[in-house]
């Protein structure tokens, strides 16, 4: 998932870092998965129980791309795992998650709470 419907492309090393291979994956926006589903249609009642994010350092992207579903405040509980080191990006993500109207509830390193 990200911001941008398409394709994207990333490299797959092996344990030695030989024989990179670059791998082609279809980019969907939260956005356009949660309207294929009809979450975000006013007919849609039932609540979104747990929106689990765990992307490796592109969860501003993620969240970018599920403005609408954000806005929908159906969904009731959000995990994710920040893994952006860029104090910028990390308040971004921040920012459009508390402007949806959510708050957080717990914060832990990989260490625990």
């Amino acid at each position: 998932m990200g911001n941008n419907p398409g394709a994207s492309s990333f490299f797959v090393e092996n344990i030695r870092k030989r024989n990179r291979k670059k791998l082609l994956v279809e980019v969907q926006t939260l956005d356009s998965i949660a309207d294929k589903e009809r979450w975000t249609s006013s007919t849609f009642e039932k609540p979104i129980y747990l929106l689990k994010v765990d992307v490796e350092g592109y969860e501003k992207f993620v969240f970018e791309g599920g403005k609408r579903l954000l806005q929908t405040r159906k969904i009731q509980n959000i995990i994710m795992e920040n893994s952006n080191e860029d104090l910028e990006l990390t308040l971004q993500l921040f920012t459009r998650i508390y402007g949806s109207g959510y708050r957080m509830v717990a914060l832990m390193d990989h260490n625990g709470p």
